[in-house]
Order: C-alpha cells, then sequence, then structure tokens
C-alpha cells in the first residue's frame, strides 16, 4: 500500500481548474479561508479525501488550516488530468 500524499499550495489553489472553472468566488474563497487560517506560500494543504466523481473528475476533501480550534477543509471537484499533475509527498521517507 502507497503511503503517497498529494497537496495543493497557494499557487497551485489559484491555478487548479475547480468545479469546471478556473476563476471565480468559489477559488477566492478558498484561498481567503486559507490565508485567515494563516497560510502562506510556504504551507501545504494535504488532500485528505478522494471519490472518483464521474468519468472524468475527483471530488476532494482538501485540509486548508486551523482557526480558533475549528479545523477549515474544502470539498470540490477537479479534473483527473489536474489530479494527477498536484505533487505528492511519501509519508514514509519523512519518517
Amino acid at each position: 500500500m502507497s503511503n503517497e500524499h498529494r497537496f495543493f499550495t497557494l499557487a497551485s489553489l489559484e491555478q487548479v481548474r475547480i468545479n469546471g472553472a478556473k476563476s471565480g468566488a468559489r477559488r477566492r474563497a478558498l484561498i481567503a479561508a486559507a490565508k485567515d487560517a494563516g497560510a502562506d506560500e510556504k504551507t501545504l494543504f494535504p488532500v485528505v479525501e478522494t471519490l472518483l466523481h464521474n468519468d472524468s473528475e475527483y471530488r476532494l476533501n482538501v485540509a486548508l488550516g486551523v482557526k480558533d480550534g475549528r479545523a477549515i477543509g474544502a470539498i470540490f471537484d477537479i479534473p483527473l488530468t489536474e489530479y494527477r499533475k498536484l505533487p505528492k509527498i511519501n509519508a514514509d521517507a519523512e519518517s
């Protein structure tokens, strides 16, 4: 079983096609929530859950941070091709 995990950065959140659009209120809200939780350019946002949504998209649950003791996350769809381009980290190599 692979222990690889995909993640976003602020830059990749700004570039990825979310729910079929490259721009819009949904993206601005995601980035604002992440920054409000203290994120900066070095912050990694892990994909904590994936669901094959249809033949061309994954539905992702992404952790954006913690604010006032509460977890902040987002659920959105991205194309399979863009998901495969996300960087990966191997948790086994980090231990």
